[in-house]
């Protein structure tokens, strides 16, 4: 029986969206931590893998057991790993993950996990500039610099930073400053890294940072946010109306009474989909979804399971009916407006009830991965490397 509520993903558009990308800044890091900002990690990743032209030269996680799973499903792209703390060093060394670092116990717990399974790990020096989240400050950058370059079994492979604001211009001070720091950073070392990136999508398309040869996109690959002009929007999600009621002027909807209708005579549809399933609760009475290209509110407070609409002037809506909540006609980032929320955790709360439907792409993840052998699973330019 399919499911009533649906997330569709048009992998095509995000393939055009990433083509654009790379077309335009040459190299790409493909973020799709978050289970792909609310898609499916390994679904995007092995598209990208198999069908992304070359300038995707990493996919990007945020935690070490991400890039994990990512590997046991079969990937061989390399993987940049955001958080990669010290107690974790043997996992990146064995799952040949590239992880972010920012202090020495970093650094010496990594090399050593390398020197024991006999390999060189690259890394790239996370450079604090003002988002105080990872990242090693500017006052001992050069120390930790020197401490990798002092490691026998590492590789610095890149160096970045992390944007605090770069979607807002009321922030661009901010990002100037950013820029500089990282800038003079980058220019003071005599032999700079092969990788060298602070951009995520908006910081991408809004600043121009020529010393850069790598950036990084997350919400930009779905057509959201930021984007270069042309970008598609690649995702839909949809519900079905499961019950229909008539309700007389007094009438109330849904928990603590939070909507009265005022009308003589009120219909209200119910959909297949609530808060469980990724509806922000602060939705009550705020937006509408779109039925029959018709706009029909959001009315009552958003249940678990379920949210309720006023289908009063839209007499052809009946029971069994989709319904779009965000689409190519209405988007997510206006549905994160009325939520008083962020797109990005709006996209990634979408739980895995929702049934995630891929058009262009017919997806396929049974492999034989669990059999290799790690060297086996990854390409050549992957495997372990002498050490500069």
């Amino acid at each position: 029986m399919p499911n009533c509520s649906t997330l569709t993903i048009d992998l095509k558009a995000i393939q055009d969206n990433i083509h654009q990308l790379v077309t335009h800044f040459g190299h790409v890091m493909v973020m799709v931590k978050g289970n792909a900002y609310g898609t499916d990690s390994l679904i995007v990743s092995k598209y990208l893998q198999k069908n992304v032209c070359k300038g995707v030269v990493f996919l990007g996680v945020a935690h070490v057991s991400e890039g994990i799973q990512l590997r046991k499903a079969g990937i061989h792209l390399p993987i940049f790993v955001i958080g990669a703390p010290p107690f974790e060093a043997e996992l990146i060394v064995k799952y040949q993950l590239t992880p972010s670092v920012s202090t020495k116990q970093e650094i010496e717990a990594l090399n050593d996990a390398s020197k024991k399974q006999d390999s060189t790990t690259p890394i790239h020096l996370h450079l604090c500039t003002g988002m105080n989240r990872f990242g090693v400050s500017l006052n001992e950058a050069h120390i930790i610099y020197e401490t990798i370059q002092q490691a026998s079994h590492l590789h610095l492979e890149g160096i970045m930073t992390h944007f605090v604001a770069a979607e807002s211009d009321f922030f661009d001070a901010v990002s100037q400053r950013q820029i500089e720091a990282f800038k003079t950073f980058v220019n003071s070392l005599v032999s700079p890294p092969r990788w060298v990136h602070a951009a995520n999508s908006a910081a991408s398309v809004r600043f121009q940072l020529p010393f850069c040869n790598l950036v990084r996109i997350g919400l930009g690959i779905y057509g959201y946010g930021v984007c270069l002009p042309g970008a598609r929007p690649a995702l839909q999600l949809t519900a079905t109306i499961c019950s229909v009621n008539e309700c007389p002027q007094g009438a109330t909807v849904g928990y603590q009474c939070n909507y009265t209708f005022q009308k003589s005579q009120g219909r209200v549809g119910v959909l297949s989909i609530g808060y469980h399933d990724g509806i922000p609760r602060h939705l009550a009475n705020k937006g509408y979804v779109l039925i029959h290209g018709k706009k029909a509110p959001m009315i009552g407070n958003i249940c678990m399971d379920f949210t309720m609409i006023d289908l009063t002037d839209i007499p052809e809506a009946r029971v069994g009916d989709e319904v779009c909540l965000f689409g190519s006609s209405l988007s997510p980032e206006e549905m994160a407006l009325w939520a008083q929320t962020d797109v990005r955790e709006l996209l990634t709360r979408i739980s895995p009830r929702v049934q995630r439907v891929w058009t262009n792409y017919k997806p396929n993840l049974e492999h034989d991965y669990e059999r290799l052998s790690i060297p086996e699973r990854l390409p050549s330019s992957l495997l372990p490397f002498e050490k500069d």
